[in-house]
């Protein structure tokens, strides 16, 4: 008798489906990070995703702080990220990633430093 495929054969180990490489949801819409503060970084609710991001400068600190919020820095904070010089975000480059943060308005992004990055909702 021969196994399904969801079966292993005799004196075989059955490994199972293998996991996705690590990143953002094939779905994920990516919204470029503005390379000056105080901007609407995704102008629709949803899930936030993650990000990736970067320090460009190389010599200098950068934080972000994304808002729930489409017209300023008030209201619930989504993500704060903060890099050193020169650095990248962790986990494969993208910030809390999976964790589906409900976004009810939009993302406004704070940006202190030089950063280059996308967020995805």
């Amino acid at each position: 008798m021969s196994p399904t495929p969801n079966e292993p054969a005799d004196g075989q180990i059955f490994q199972g489906p293998t996991e996705e490489p690590a990143g953002p949801p094939s779905e994920a819409v990516a919204h470029v990070i503005p390379a000056t503060t105080g901007e609407v970084v995704g102008s629709a609710p949803g899930e936030y995703l993650g990000a990736t991001v970067r320090e460009t400068t190389g010599s200098a600190v950068a934080k972000i702080v994304l808002y729930d919020n489409l017209t300023a820095a008030t209201g619930n904070i989504v993500d704060e990220i903060e890099l050193a010089a020169g650095a990248s975000t962790p986990e494969g480059g993208i910030s809390h990633r999976g964790d589906g943060r409900q976004v009810v308005n939009g993302l406004w992004a704070v940006i202190t430093g030089a950063v280059q990055g996308s967020v995805f909702q």
